[in-house]
């Protein structure tokens, strides 16, 4: 009868790291498309609460930075909307 081989544990294609990383790469490219910061803020919030400590917080920031970024995109594009708006009347 032959042996089976020890189980080895798994390792992630991608560590908590990169992916924080990558995270950040999606909010720059975000600027030019919009829909990878979408991507990149579902990664950090399924991430924030199974990682280390220290990258924990790199999750927390991405997150809030994403929302924040959301708030001024929505100030900005109604000032804009209205100052177009009244410079037609």
């Amino acid at each position: 009868m032959a042996k089976r081989p020890a189980q080895q544990a798994k390792t992630p294609i991608v560590d908590d790291r990169g992916l924080a990383f990558a995270v950040y790469i999606l909010y720059f490219v975000g600027y030019l498309t919009g829909i990878t910061s979408l991507i990149g803020v579902t990664i950090a919030y399924l991430q924030q609460y199974s990682a280390a400590p220290e990258l924990k917080s790199h999750y927390t920031f991405q997150v809030r930075t994403f929302w924040i970024g959301v708030i001024f995109l929505v100030i900005g594009g109604s000032f804009s909307f209205r100052v177009s708006a009244f410079s037609y009347c």
